[in-house]
């Protein structure tokens, strides 16, 4: 006989049921599309259930994009370029070869779909959830570790850490939207030796 779940082990399952409820429906139809109600009835929940959880919308995007950093492909992705027991060649090599799997498997495309509307309400100056602010963050951050790891390695990078994350993540993100749109387009071969070449970059 199992032993019952507590008050907080139950809100923290029914709100991560209404997170992945809403990541599954922002990448089906969009964020602008997908209304609370929709999300409600994808869990069996009334709309003041999700308000108990979420304050508003946008509060339960951030939850979706929180989700999407870390537990999805994109956490796999940022954990190889920080292996310290690789070159930076390597671990670029293997990056191409792991995004590569993923887009093939699917396991880009939730995270690709969102990610783009996402951008689209940036680029039309409808920025809520302040994510030119978070990437900025985000990036400085991982730009941070990516020094650390260089320095312990005695290896110098191409370019700043965080400049070199730019980089990498706008590559990455080309090379997902191209191979989404047309999975015959950009050779395997071609993917890893742009990702080797941005590691051996000429640096300053």
């Amino acid at each position: 006989m199992s032993t019952p779940l507590s008050r907080d082990a139950r809100k923290q399952q029914t709100r991560d049921a209404l997170v992945r409820a809403a990541l599954k429906l922002f990448a089906r139809g969009g964020i602008g599309e997908t209304s609370i109600d929709q999300i409600a009835s994808e869990v069996g929940l009334t709309k003041g259930a999700v308000y108990a959880h979420f304050e508003n919308k946008d509060a339960l995007v951030t939850a979706v994009m929180w989700l999407l950093d870390t537990e999805n492909a994109l956490g796999e992705l940022c954990e190889g370029i920080l292996d310290p027991t690789k070159s930076l060649e390597e671990r670029m090599r293997r990056h191409a070869r792991a995004l590569i799997r993923l887009i093939r498997e699917g396991g880009m495309l939730d995270l690709s779909l969102i990610d783009m509307e996402q951008y689209l309400r940036i680029l039309r100056g409808r920025d809520p959830l302040g994510l030119v602010g978070y990437d900025r963050r985000g990036f400085a951050e991982l730009g941070r570790e990516l020094e650390a790891v260089a320095k312990k390695r005695k290896e110098k990078l191409p370019t700043s850490g965080k400049d070199f994350i730019y980089i990498w993540q706008t590559l990455s993100r080309g090379v997902t939207y191209q191979r989404l749109r047309d999975p015959v387009s950009l050779p395997d071969k071609v993917v890893e030796a742009a990702f080797v070449a941005l590691a051996n970059m000429e640096r300053d």
